[in-house]
């Protein structure tokens, strides 16, 4: 909404985990016998920047913002090892995690040209 650019080209790949989930992962580990060295933290699915900022728009009415290029460094990180260890997350996708969010702002009177609620 405030007119930034946005990195499009090349893809920059992006990780999120919903606060509730890494409180919950934490809680899983703390629970296993034995608990892998490293544990990765991120929902299931990696997302381009872009995609993440194109969804949220869409779900606000908000222009979308300039395409901007820049060095593509990043990483798709996975959370293999913790799924096989049992966990699954309650938000895997961004969309799942900001879906609710963006409905509760709405719902509040949230207006995306002046980044407030009413």
């Amino acid at each position: 909404a405030a007119g930034g650019a946005v990195q499009r080209d090349p893809v920059y790949w992006t990780n999120r985990i919903h606060r509730d989930d890494a409180a919950a992962l934490i809680a899983h580990l703390l629970g296993l016998d034995r608990p892998p060295p490293v544990a990765i933290g991120v929902d299931d699915e990696p997302a381009p920047l872009w995609d993440v900022i194109r969804w949220l728009a869409g779900r606000l009415g908000a222009p979308l913002p300039l395409p901007a290029t820049g060095d593509g460094g990043n990483k798709r990180l996975s959370h293999a090892r913790i799924r096989a260890g049992g966990f699954r997350p309650r938000y895997p996708s961004y969309r799942d995690g900001y879906g609710p969010l963006v409905a509760a702002w709405l719902d509040a009177g949230g207006n995306v040209s002046d980044g407030k609620t009413k």
